[in-house]
């Protein structure tokens, strides 16, 4: 497994435990982050993904964690990880939708915008014509992280730019980590998930 824009390398950590036969290698352009991981005992390249030296190396997974949307150029990493795919490999991926739920109702203060770090917004039809200009197709497609936390942050961000009066303000933010308020979004972030359209999505994709 590659994981692309590895960190300080805690997913390579968790799947070294979970899946300890695996051989787990991670890519990581940060100096500091890339020692961090090494000191665990991971295996991490200290490079861009586009300057790494991986050819004639093929992976059964590739792992991209909210990663496209900060590449300045996601298409040619893209097709550079399809020619390192496994016959039957899989790129894994999570990526913020700008046509998410939560997108929609915050508007620009919906935290997936997240300006200047991020050069792309992508949307399901733009992320879907980027897989098929890579090669690639999306086999499946779920929320599975960050659901509450995305929704909540946007919430807050809203909050603290539209409302004037600072006690106002402060009590409204304080309210949104409250367990009744929890309570009472749970019916829409469970609808959201199940039907896709949370903030951050991930998908498995296939060479087409």
């Amino acid at each position: 497994m590659l994981d692309v824009g590895a960190g300080a390398g805690a997913f390579l950590r968790a799947m070294r435990v979970a899946l300890p036969e695996w051989s787990v290698t991670g890519v990581e352009p940060n100096a500091r982050a890339a020692a961090a991981a090494r000191r665990t005992g991971a295996h991490v390249i200290q490079a861009t993904i586009e300057t790494a030296p991986l050819d004639g190396t093929v992976w059964d997974a590739i792992t991209l964690w909210n990663v496209l949307e900060h590449l300045p150029d996601p298409l040619a990493v893209l097709r550079r990880l399809r020619q390192l795919l496994s016959p039957g490999g899989f790129i894994y991926m999570t990526v913020p939708l700008c046509d998410s739920w939560d997108a929609r109702l915050c508007g620009a203060y919906w935290c997936g915008w997240e300006l200047p770090r991020h050069f792309y917004a992508f949307d399901r039809a733009s992320l879907g014509q980027l897989l098929n200009a890579a090669g690639l197709i999306s086999s499946r497609s779920a929320c599975l992280v960050g659901i509450e936390y995305h929704f909540t942050e946007s919430l807050r961000l809203l909050i603290n730019a539209t409302v004037r009066q600072f006690t106002v303000r402060r009590l409204g933010i304080a309210l949104t980590f409250s367990r009744p308020f929890r309570l009472l979004i749970r019916p829409y972030l469970w609808m959201a998930a199940r039907m896709q359209r949370c903030t951050a999505l991930t998908i498995a994709a296939r060479a087409a």
